[in-house]
Order: C-alpha cells, then structure tokens, then sequence
C-alpha cells in the first residue's frame, strides 16, 4: 500500500482530507517540514485564500518538498486552492507567484451566485465523465489551447472552468478543483484513481456535455444537538431526544444526504463552546461536507472546529452581536467557510430577527440583515422560519423567494415534512433545503426523498 502524506497548508480542508484517507485505509501522516521523507503519494489541501496559502508554504519553504517529490516521480495530488497553485498565479492574489508548473492564472468565476458551493457535473474524455462532485470556489482556471492537453475534466457555473488536469509528460502531477475528500463515495473513487494515476479513457461518442449553470439543489440533514444528544421540538419548544449524532450522521450520508449541519442549540444560551470530541466523531464518520454552529464567537473557535474536521460554521448570535466577526471570518478563512443562519419570525407583518436559540428578538429585519452579512462576506445564509418549525406545514417560500434574489447561496430551513415541500422550495430559489424530524422519525428516508424529487425532474444529486 502506497504511503500518503498530506502537506500542512494552514487550510482547512487538512484535517478532512486526513479523514478521507483513513477512510479508504490509507494511514496519512501529515507533512510540515520541508526536510520531511518522501512519501509515495504527497497531497496539497487548500481551502481560502490563494495568496495565504503560497505565503504560508514558502515562508516555511514547503514548495521545495513540492518540488522534490515531482523530481523524484512521486505522484503530487492538489486540491481546491491546492491545484491552483500549479498554475502561476491567481487574480486573488495578484502580487503572489504560484509554482508555475502549468500555464495560466486563476480568475474570478463569472457566477450567477459567489462564492460557488455546491454539487456540479463533471464531463471529461475519462471515466470520471459524468461524476457529481462537491465545490466551494470563487477563483478558477479558465480553458485556454495551451491546457488543452493537461485537462482531466471541466464543468460549468456561469462559465466553463478547469475542474481537474493531470500533466501530459508529468502524469504524476494531478490537481482537482473540486473537493474529493467531501464528494462522498464518487470522491474516494476519483480520489483513488489519481493515487493509482489511473484515469481511463472512454468511448467519444459517450463523452458529456457542460451542464446547466445551476448546481444540484441540495438536500441537507439537520443534528440539532443539546448536551451531546440529536433534539428536536415544535417551534423552538417541546424538545424530544432523537439519538446520537455520530450515528445519525453517518445514516444520513448512507441515504444519499448532500450535507451535514451540526448546531449545538444550548451552546450560545450556556455560555459554553460546542463538544468538540463529539464534532471530531462525527467529521471522522463523512466524507460529505460539514457545517457546525453554536457557541462560535471569535475567528480562534473557528479554528478550532475546522481542526476539528468542520468545513464550514454557522453563525447566529455571534454575528448579530459582533458584524465584523464575519468579515473577520471570511478575510482569514474564505467566505466558502461561514455561513450565517437567521431565525426568523412572522410578526405583524414583519419578520423579526431572532437570537439565542429563538429565544431573543432583536430590531433586525430579516431580509434587511440577510444583505448586510452578504456584504460582510458571507457564503451562505441559513433562513430558518421559526413560525414554521416543526409544524410540517412547509417551508416559508414567500420569504425563500425574497432570500433567493440575493448574491449568496441560500438555504431554506423549517417546515418540511414531505418531498413536495422539498420541491416548492427549490422552484422559490432555495439553492439548499434542510430538514431534521421527518428524517429522524423515519417518516422519509433521504434516498426517498430524492427517488422523488428525481422523477419530477428535479436534479438533486444521485444517491450513489
């Protein structure tokens, strides 16, 4: 068995990519001296900011272990901010060099939302043609002739970009731009692939064609967790246990579940920080992404919870009280990393900004906050319609639909309780639906869920 090693880039996606590869039975070793042994297979996590990420390597002169792993024939896998430092550059950065070992320069991705996050379509001339992978990115390197040789697969947001090239006389140089240690079962498969470097080709007449610019509406479990146990409850209230969240996580990405959102609902009240042994048992179980809320209150608990194999926060109270914290957030981890989520309430007309587990009202108006934290640089906002929760009478789509002409990706919570709630809202413009006590109670398995979302024609990703 080849032996890993994954390269410590100060990015997020680290401790994931650690995971993902014990998973597949591999023991990675994590890389952080440029003096390190060679490993058989070196891997380059990046996940935030482009210049960030070649400061930190070459401040601690880690792209000469780049460098002498690729002379030595070792096979070099980069992901996500960790491919485009193959290239030599990015406008993200424009005063900082990549490695220049493939030509061209990242540039921002003419997107109908930013930054992308999602599930998109690879089409390629190899057997990963077709696969449905995970992205979070603003920046991409556009085809140009001159990759035309180097290019593994592309997809399409807004615009064609380069999703993954392997080198024509280096085969052992491979980069993808999407995330493999989160596409779940298709992203271990590609991922093995490219430790085997053993992309095949396919027949011409099968190869696919660029997909729509929208990505699959995703379908998003919810663990509302209170002192380490999954809870759920009517309207905030009436909370009942539900089980273990190790467990129920793993179940749920078993069914075919596009995400994970973790939200400890006690934490911000208690004044504590989340469990992070229990947040670490649950990242070790999935290879999908994972999203954890609940008693985040400055940019060294997000550091904490992304070590902890988090690969995005979710801020309520926190951000209400200090704004600035998701600039802060955002400028030092990438927008792709926090999402806000906002309870909210109709009242007269009017729907009220609640904090501290929906406990709080405030002044805010939802849609007002909803653009103000899109400008502080958020990824992604979480809508939950307290008025709806638990009831099982469907999402607020009225308010989805409002929420949906922003500039962010938008996630539709509260209300659900069967697949036609799941279709409203993604034909309001919710890019993410979520839902928690109809998956708990069994009421509808996931795979259910998205059997018939599918024969409605409704892409979601296929449950695979």
């Amino acid at each position: 068995m080849p032996t890993i090693g994954v390269l410590n880039t100060n990015a997020g996606n680290v401790s994931s990519l650690m995971s993902c590869c014990r998973q597949m039975g591999y023991q990675p070793v994590l890389l952080t001296e440029p003096a390190a042994d060679e490993v058989d297979v070196l891997m380059i996590p990046g996940q935030g900011h482009f210049g960030e990420v070649m400061d930190y390597l070459r401040s601690r002169q880690l792209d000469s272990l780049i460098h002498r792993h690729l002379a030595n024939h070792r096979t070099v896998i980069g992901i996500c901010v960790g491919m485009q430092i193959f290239f030599e550059g990015s406008e993200e950065a424009p005063d900082s060099q990549g490695l220049g070992l493939f030509p061209g320069v990242a540039g921002k991705l003419n997107s109908p939302k930013q930054p992308m996050v999602g599930w998109a379509t690879l089409y390629s001339d190899k057997d990963i043609n077709n696969a449905q992978v995970y992205f979070v990115n603003s920046y991409a390197v556009k085809p140009s002739p001159a990759l035309s040789a180097v290019t593994l697969a592309g997809t399409h947001y807004g615009e064609d970009f380069v999703a993954a090239v392997q080198g024509h006389k280096r085969p052992n140089l491979i980069g993808f731009q999407f995330h493999p240690e989160k596409s779940g079962r298709t992203g271990k498969r590609i991922l093995q692939k490219a430790i085997e470097q053993n992309f095949q080709p396919i027949p011409k007449k099968t190869g696919g064609t660029a997909p729509t610019n929208r990505l699959c509406p995703r379908v998003i479990a919810c663990l509302d967790v209170a002192d380490g146990r999954v809870v759920k409850g009517t309207r905030f209230v009436d909370i009942k246990d539900m089980g273990d969240p190790v467990a129920l996580a793993a179940k749920y990405e078993q069914q075919g579940a596009d995400e994970i959102l973790y939200l400890d609902i006690t934490a911000t009240n208690e004044q504590r920080k989340n469990a992070l042994h229990t947040v670490q048992s649950v990242a070790a179980q999935l290879s999908i992404p994972l999203t954890v809320g609940g008693g985040l209150n400055a940019t060294e608990d997000v550091a904490a919870f992304l070590n902890a194999g988090a690969d995005k926060v979710a801020l309520n109270t926190a951000a209400v009280k200090t704004p600035q914290l998701v600039n802060d957030i955002a400028g030092r981890f990438g927008s792709q990393c926090v999402v806000v989520a906002i309870d909210t309430q109709l009242e007269n007309g009017r729907y009220v900004v609640y904090t501290h587990g929906g406990k709080k009202a405030t002044t805010l108006e939802a849609l007002t906050w909803a653009k103000q934290v899109a400008d502080l640089g958020a990824g992604e906002l979480l809508i939950t319609a307290k008025h709806r929760d638990g009831t099982g009478l469907g999402f607020d789509n009225e308010l989805m639909r409002e929420m949906a002409k922003l500039p962010i990706q938008v996630i539709a919570s509260g209300g659900a309780a069967n697949a036609r709630h799941f279709a409203q809202t993604f034909a309001a413009g919710s890019d993410a639906a979520l839902a928690a006590g109809m998956f708990h109670r069994g009421e509808i398995s996931i795979t259910e869920l998205k059997e018939t979302l599918l024969k409605q024609q409704i892409k979601v990703r296929k449950v695979c």
